[in-house]
């Protein structure tokens, strides 16, 4: 696996079975409470309700992306009160159509 942050190549050895399976349940249940999606320059901002769990899900997110996909910039905003949570996903040039692939329909 390359360590050049433009290669979007997944380490599928990065994560156990176990984490695997637990990553794709969280990430499921996370997407279905998408409220919104900001294309940016580098990327994407997802907007999720503003509550505890949702806040949980998006950060078990980033703890097991950042290892199977070391190429992904990721930034958690929850702002207060009831403002939506963003979870932004950025990187090198031509990361969004990664983005796109990667989670089909959701980010258009």
């Amino acid at each position: 696996m390359s360590s050049d942050p433009s290669v979007f190549a997944c380490d599928m050895n990065a994560l156990t079975l176990a984490e695997r399976v637990r990553h794709g349940v969280n990430t499921s249940r996370l997407l279905k409470s998408l409220q919104g999606v900001d294309e940016n320059a580098n990327g994407y901002a997802l907007h999720f309700s503003n509550e505890t769990q949702t806040i949980q899900q998006a950060a078990e997110f980033i703890s097991l992306e950042r290892l199977c996909c070391p190429f992904f910039d990721f930034s958690l905003h929850v702002g207060p009160g009831n403002e939506p949570i963003d979870l932004r996903l950025t990187g090198a040039d031509g990361i969004k159509d990664f983005i796109r692939s990667e989670f089909g329909g959701v980010i258009r």
